[in-house]
């Protein structure tokens, strides 16, 4: 009886010690799981950093290019917005030249000594001088600065290249819904079986669909942005009004043409 309790007694013991021993493995399993959950954590952590480095590289990289196609193209454009903007000044500022002039000649005119001085000028002719016969008001002081000119043509690219990205975007949401119309149809007509010999030919999934607009669309010709972006006449003088009622609080723009 004794060696019966005593292997009993055994068995318990055993029971306690198996338990022990599953509860220890089951911990350490726990912490083996835990360690490699947070290495798989931090290894995805790692990743969507580098992901996020990658990207934001990439944005720096495309507005830099970015702003140095529209500092090229602002340096081209600023040779047009010269001439056009000498051409509009001189021919503004000319009728009160004009207009100076007639006032000055009619005050000597009216003067006491002005009779006098043409008897002497009979006798002393005098070649006229260039800056003498361009007398008038000086145009170029009315011309907008380097810096404002350089700030107005990058606002109006700008505006420009968002307005052909959201042309560009219309026409490809057309192109994209013609071509989902055009699939339900094929899709009707053969769910009425009208298109039965040509089911072959006219199957088409949502994927092939997408593949052959992506494909269509990498297939057109490729324009540089700065060819469809020009500068006119009529959108220079536009910039140059505006460009001068923005300047009108600073002498001597209040004087500008474009503020009267």
């Amino acid at each position: 009886r004794g060696l019966a309790w005593w292997h009993v007694v055994r068995s318990v013991l055993g029971v306690f010690w198996l338990l022990q021993a599953v509860r220890m493995r089951n911990e350490a399993h726990a912490v083996v799981r835990s360690f490699v959950g947070t290495v798989q954590e931090f290894r995805q952590v790692c990743f969507r950093a580098q992901c996020l480095r990658s990207n934001i590289c990439k944005l720096q990289l495309t507005v830099r290019n970015f702003l140095q196609r529209k500092r090229q193209w602002c340096e081209i454009v600023a040779k047009q917005w010269t001439h056009y903007e000498d051409q509009y000044l001189i021919s503004a500022l000319k009728p009160l030249g004009q207009r100076s002039e007639d006032t000055a000649s009619t005050e000597q005119q009216q003067s006491p000594g002005a009779e006098r001085r043409r008897r002497r000028s009979r006798g002393t002719m005098t070649p006229v001088s260039a800056s003498s016969a361009d007398s008038g008001p000086d145009w170029r002081r009315f011309q907008v600065p380097a810096s404002h000119r350089r700030f107005t043509l990058g606002r109006w690219y700008i505006a420009q290249v968002r307005r052909t990205v959201q042309r560009k975007q219309y026409w490809a949401d057309i192109v994209r819904q013609a071509t989902q119309q055009r699939n339900d149809m094929n899709k009707y007509l053969q769910l009425l079986g009208a298109e039965q010999p040509r089911r072959t030919s006219i199957t088409m999934t949502r994927s092939d669909s997408k593949t052959r607009l992506r494909v269509a669309m990498a297939n057109l010709p490729m324009l540089a942005l700065e060819s469809t972006i020009g500068l006119g006449e009529v959108e220079a003088l536009e910039l140059i009004r505006l460009a001068a009622q923005e300047l009108h609080d600073v002498p001597p723009f209040h004087d500008h043409p474009a503020n009267k």
